[in-house]
């Protein structure tokens, strides 16, 4: 595998095809992204890349939204990832997921826990509890969402990342990728995240770090407790100065972490 992450296309048994992230060297770490998507210049992916083999799938419907007819519940996105990891042969591995990513590492650790070696999840979405509050980002308008993402919504960070999402060399195809991005995710988000995986949590064996951004007004911090009371063993661990973006607000402690995780 090339050191370098870039972009392979892979035809699966079901018909679809997957657009996979690779590159880097190590053993085999699989990451699930964010609603923001993914690209071979995400910066946390870059990082692991000097140590690990990075498998990084595009989620359906990302890059076609017909492929989400064949997306009905959580499930058959799980066995969407499977036909994935069977067509590059991965076997077992260490996985990493970040908000709607995360989500999805999750409920694939619970459908396959012998497939799991190590377990990251970063700031999941998927939980719900009426006593902890959280925002409806789909009822919520674009300009005041943004905010509720950063710890500080004015850093150069920040910034470059609104630029990228909405700019890049193409700003018509860039808009139109989010709002398929925005689709994709309402379909398994709306209308609460809520699809049953606090019932398979406790499926989960593979030894799981739970990282949070202290000040994410997306997702509050207290939803880390319930995904660590649901799976046995997990620990939690939180960042200061930190929103709901943890991979790209904080890079380098997010790298950090989660190596020294897996690493353990």
């Amino acid at each position: 595998m090339s050191n370098t992450l870039h972009c392979e296309n892979y035809d699966l048994p079901s018909g679809l095809t997957s657009e996979v992230i690779l590159g880097g060297s190590g053993p085999p770490l699989v990451y699930l992204h964010s609603a923001n998507g993914v690209s071979p210049a995400d910066p946390f992916l870059q990082a692991l890349s000097e140590h690990y083999s990075i498998y990084a799938p595009v989620a359906p419907g990302y890059n076609d939204l017909d492929e989400l007819h064949q997306m009905r519940t959580v499930h058959d996105v799980v066995l969407h990832y499977d036909d994935v990891f069977q067509v590059l042969e991965l076997d077992s591995f260490v996985m990493a997921g970040q908000s709607f990513g995360g989500m999805f590492a999750a409920e694939f650790a619970a459908h396959y826990p012998k497939r799991i070696s190590k377990l990251a999840l970063l700031a999941p979405v998927g939980m719900w509890d009426d006593n902890i509050p959280a925002v409806d980002m789909f009822a919520t308008p674009p300009l005041e969402l943004d905010p509720l993402l950063w710890a500080d919504p004015t850093s150069e960070v920040a910034n470059a990342a609104r630029e990228a999402m909405l700019g890049g060399d193409d700003p018509v195809e860039s808009t139109i990728s989010l709002m398929r991005g925005l689709i994709t995710v309402g379909k398994f988000l709306m209308p609460i995240p809520d699809r049953g995986l606090h019932r398979r949590l406790y499926r989960i064996s593979a030894p799981t770090l739970v990282l949070w951004g202290e000040q994410d007004g997306l997702v509050p911090v207290a939803y880390a407790d319930l995904f660590t009371r649901g799976i046995a063993g997990s620990k939690k661990s939180v960042l200061p100065d930190c929103g709901h973006l943890i991979t790209l607000e904080r890079t380098e402690e997010a790298m950090s972490q989660v190596m020294r995780h897996f690493s353990a």
